[in-house]
């Protein structure tokens, strides 16, 4: 009787196994009869499959009979579950496994003689697995071009074959690296832009991905935009021609160094602006430089500042009561000085003189002078206007001291003598026309005064003595 029951169900399980693609598994008490009945109507790979993380399985299907009333499922990975429905006496395994892992399972009757059991295993592959390892933000980076970024590290799972990095800048990888599970991006760029990057694993099921943006900014512009102007020669206490230049990528200032006094370098939106009056005469090389998030870019220069004549303007009282001199020193290869002048912010009156002053009358007392040296004549590198005001107070010669006073020879041939009891001031000779042919300051109560250069001729010779003056006449032969 063994025997016939054995082959039986051999028969019966070649039968439906290879005609109705499903598998009777014994039951618990083959001997019996009565013993519940198991048979799957689901593909017969439905029961030993391998799948993704987080993927449907393929739905497991099987009939329970032989007066079983029920079916339960046991050892299932969690996200799978079964549902037994009682009208068809079907039970139905279905879900997506969330957890890797490898689950034998078995499906059991309930009711009935004698339970019968079907057995299965299912094999999850865990999904791709990616993380950032470096420091926390290193995966968001803002560099300056040619500048190394902060080196960035993923880390990714046991199961993970492969790694992808897209979208970095040129000159920037990414490198896979099995034996340490880990990709590290380095490198540095030349190129500017901002730059989403994308990194991928994968393991045959769900990749992983993680990503960020590298920003690449340019390195500091600075562009004359006034040829010529960054090397100039200009006169002291005269403005040079503004030095400009454009501002590109980021510039927020400039720092200067080597300008004149007097002269200042100031940016704007976009430009930098170097302006202003030099004080002092030498020779100046400049240098600007931006200052910036990235690398600062430099511009050089030279200015030539050269001395300008001081005039030492004054004024001094004429040869009648109703004149007044201006004169100043004399400027070293002046052949003219040209000058105008208004009488109480009267019309300008011009004029131009060989000698280094002027005489202007009429004039009364009170009356305000204003006198402006515009410019000199006969190849002088630099001349700045200079300007005297003056009110018209005449003087005597009753307080001068004729006793202690004396002067020789008179004519003249080369030099003429001074004597006084007190220090002389100034002398000026002047031409019968008016114009001042020579002028010297006297710091002495004795003077020498060379005349040589003076044509024959007469001529008149005030001289000063703090507050008084004297007026001569002289004759040269």
């Amino acid at each position: 009787m063994k025997k016939y029951y054995a082959l039986l169900f051999l028969l019966v399980f070649c039968f439906q196994g290879f005609a109705n693609e499903s598998i009777v598994f014994p039951m618990a008490n083959t001997e019996s009869p009565d013993c519940a009945t198991l048979v799957l109507t689901s593909s017969s790979t439905s029961l030993a499959q391998t799948i993704c993380q987080n993927t449907v399985i393929s739905t497991i299907t099987c009939v329970v009979g032989n007066g079983a009333t029920g079916a339960v499922a046991t050892g299932l990975p969690d996200g799978v579950g079964y549902t037994f429905n009682s009208s068809s006496n079907v039970l139905t395994i279905f879900g997506a496994p969330n957890a890797s892992g490898i689950y034998s399972f078995t499906i059991t009757t309930t009711g009935g003689a004698c339970p019968a059991f079907l057995n299965g295993n299912i094999t999850v592959n865990p999904n791709a697995s990616l993380s950032l390892t470096s420091a926390p933000g290193t995966s968001n980076q803002i560099v300056c071009e040619n500048f190394p970024i902060i080196p960035i590290t993923y880390t990714f799972g046991d199961s993970t074959t492969g790694v992808f990095v897209s979208g970095l800048p040129p000159g920037i990888t990414g490198i896979y690296l099995s034996e340490t599970q880990t990709c590290v991006i380095t490198g540095t760029s030349a190129v500017t832009g901002i730059f989403p990057y994308a990194v991928t694993a994968g393991n045959g099921c769900a990749s992983a991905f993680l990503g960020g943006t590298i920003t690449v900014l340019p390195n500091a512009v600075l562009t004359l935009t006034s040829p010529g102007t960054e090397n100039q020669t200009v006169c002291a206490e005269m403005p040079i021609v503004p030095i400009t230049y454009h501002t590109e990528n980021g510039v927020t200032g400039v720092n200067a160094v080597g300008l004149p006094d007097g002269v200042t370098a100031s940016i704007l939106v976009g430009e930098v602006v170097i302006v202003g009056v030099p004080t002092e005469p030498g020779f100046y090389n400049y240098m600007i430089t931006t200052v910036g998030n990235c690398s600062s870019d430099s511009e050089a220069g030279t200015i030539v500042v050269n001395p300008s004549p001081v005039l030492n303007l004054h004024c001094q009282g004429g040869f009648t009561p109703v004149d007044m001199m201006i004169q100043w020193d004399a400027v070293p290869g002046a052949t003219s000085y040209n000058y105008s002048y208004s009488i109480n912010n009267g019309p300008l009156v011009s004029g131009a003189t060989p000698s280094p002053g002027t005489l202007i009358t009429p004039l009364s007392v009170g009356q305000s002078v204003t006198l402006t040296v515009h410019s000199v004549d006969g190849g002088v590198q630099c001349f700045v206007p200079q300007t005297i005001t003056c009110v018209f107070q005449p003087l005597s010669d009753q307080t001068f001291d004729e006793v202690n006073f004396g002067y020789y020879p008179n004519p003249i041939v080369d030099v003429l003598y001074l004597e006084y009891d007190r220090p002389f001031s100034n002398i000026a000779i002047y031409n019968t026309i008016g114009q001042a042919v020579f002028c010297q300051h006297i710091d002495a109560d004795k003077a020498a005064i060379d005349l040589s250069a003076l044509q024959n001729g007469v001529y008149f010779a005030r001289i000063e003595v703090g507050a008084v003056v004297k007026n001569i006449r002289l004759v040269k032969k």
